[in-house]
Order: structure tokens, then C-alpha cells, then sequence
């Protein structure tokens, strides 16, 4: 019988450590900017994985194409970053923090707009802006 999958919050130094030390191993990066808070993933002893917890709000924009220009989606952009910026001032973002979830297929015009409001692609179709 298989043992049960567990999941665990990472609390001390030390297991932070060991997941750093974890990550390394599958090419990952698990450091002092890391998302918090941290779950491990465990099968018996054996970790087999990790996820972060995004404890803010992720930004998710629909703008009609026929409708709306790239400079008013710039503008609406700019203006959502900077307030959910301030909102989430807090000790992991001295800034705050705002996320955007985009389509892949996104127009090349359109992240140009998304790069100039300071949001960074993560690889993971979530776009985020650390002022």
C-alpha cells in the first residue's frame, strides 16, 4: 500500500534550508524572495515537491480588442498595479506586489505595455510587479 502524500508548511531555518537544498536539484531557486507561505509536498520521507501560496490578488484583464486602444490598457493597467501595489505593502513586499494572470497567445503590443508598467514574465503565465 502507498503511503499517503503529505503537505508541509515550511516553518523553521532549517527546513527552509532543506528545500532550498531541494529545489537546486531540479534546477529551481528557493530563496529569500520566495514566495511565502511554502508547502512541501511528501510521500513517506521523501519530498517530491513544493508549491507557494500567492496570499495576493491575482489580476486576471479581459479588454475587448475592437474596443479599447494599447495606451488605454496601459493606463487601466498602470492604474490596478499602483493600488494593489500599496494594498500589499507588507515584510516579504516592502513595495507591495501585483499579479497578472495573461494568456500565453497575448499580442506582442500588449506585453510591451505589461513590461513598461514593470510587470516581469515568471514562466509560469503569471505576470508580477515588484515597484
Amino acid at each position: 500500500m502507498r503511503e499517503q502524500l503529505k503537505f508541509r508548511l515550511v516553518r523553521t531555518k532549517e527546513e527552509f534550508d532543506g528545500l532550498s537544498e531541494f529545489a537546486r536539484t531540479f534546477d529551481h531557486h528557493v530563496g529569500p524572495g520566495s514566495i511565502l507561505p511554502i508547502y512541501t509536498v511528501e510521500r513517506g520521507q521523501q519530498m517530491i515537491g513544493y508549491f507557494n501560496v500567492v496570499a495576493y490578488p491575482i489580476l486576471g484583464p479581459a479588454f475587448h480588442p475592437g474596443v479599447g486602444t494599447a495606451r488605454e490598457f496601459f493606463e487601466a493597467v498602470q492604474y490596478v498595479k499602483n493600488h494593489f501595489c500599496m494594498s500589499s505593502i507588507d515584510n516579504n513586499f516592502r513595495n507591495g506586489t501585483c499579479f497578472m494572470a495573461l494568456r500565453p497567445d497575448m499580442k506582442p503590443v500588449l506585453k510591451r505595455a505589461l513590461e513598461h508598467c514593470g510587470f516581469k514574465n515568471t514562466n509560469k503565465e503569471l505576470w508580477q510587479a515588484i515597484p
